[in-house]
């Protein structure tokens, strides 16, 4: 919940909260830790130190890196998702021609107020990880309104045939794209993610630096880093969350296209 909340913040505003947050508490830690701690004693600590930093760096990057290219690629998938949902609406659209009267009219009718109605309140619905009651009514009337119709032959079989395929094709695809929209990295695994970065800034304490504003810099440096892509990985978790959403534009597209072919 606290992860659909956070991505719902504009995107600005996000990103100075966590990178902002991540640089001031990295920063705060090393100077408690200096006051606390003799230079003289941390300094003892760079041999070893040194050696293990070399372990949990590198597997906390390989971790990091791992997470940022799952949630990328399942937001890169959602997109798909919604455009080959949008061709096999243009499909219908294109193939309803071929179907008799009146069930060609109530076709193109039910297909219009499924586009708009997934455009209009599902995407907003789907921010929320929730979906449109009446997408599902309109699209269940498509089914029922093609599984009615009396057997065809001849040309106007073959379109009800290629309608018909696309139409379920349609119905999987929506189901593809809320399953997506609900699909979040597990809580676990946040805890995960977020405690490493904490471990491997923590480990910059254990070294002492005469400098302490030189190592300050360097700590907030590394800390703005990993929240950046902690960020990035909240921001794209959440495929139809936040600004960096997936777009209904290829189902506005086909919706517009037809209005203008129907209007010529």
């Amino acid at each position: 919940m606290i992860e659909w909340q956070l991505a719902s913040l504009p995107i600005s505003l996000l990103g100075v909260l966590v990178v902002g947050t991540a640089i001031l508490l990295a920063v705060a830690g090393l100077v408690f830790v200096r006051r606390l701690v003799p230079l003289s004693v941390l300094e003892t600590n760079h041999e070893v130190g040194g050696i293990l930093i070399q372990i949990v760096s590198p597997a906390y990057a390989v971790l990091l890196a791992f997470v940022v290219f799952a949630v990328w690629t399942q937001h890169d998938d959602a997109d798909s998702f919604v455009a080959e949902e949008a061709n096999r609406l243009a499909n219908l659209f294109r193939n309803a021609p071929g179907l008799p009267e009146p069930e060609q009219s109530q076709l193109l009718t039910g297909l219009r107020q499924y586009g708009q109605i997934v455009i209009d309140q599902e995407w907003e619905a789907m921010a929320r990880g929730e979906e449109s009651q009446q997408a599902s009514d309109t699209y269940d009337s498509l089914v029922t309104l093609l599984v009615g119709m009396e057997p065809l032959s001849g040309r106007e079989g073959s379109f009800y045939r290629a309608s018909l395929e696309n139409l379920n094709a349609l119905g999987d695809l929506r189901m593809r794209r809320l399953l997506s929209s609900r699909t979040a990295l597990p809580t676990v695994l946040w805890i995960l993610l977020i405690g490493g970065g904490g471990i491997t800034i923590g480990f910059s304490y254990l070294f002492g630096a005469k400098n302490l504003w030189a190592q300050a810099l360097m700590t907030a440096a590394a800390a703005g880093t990993i929240a950046f892509f902690l960020f990035l990985i909240l921001v794209t978790d959440l495929p139809f969350t936040g600004d960096v959403k997936v777009s209904p534009e290829a189902l506005q597209l086909v919706l517009k296209h037809f209005d203008q072919t129907e209007g010529k």
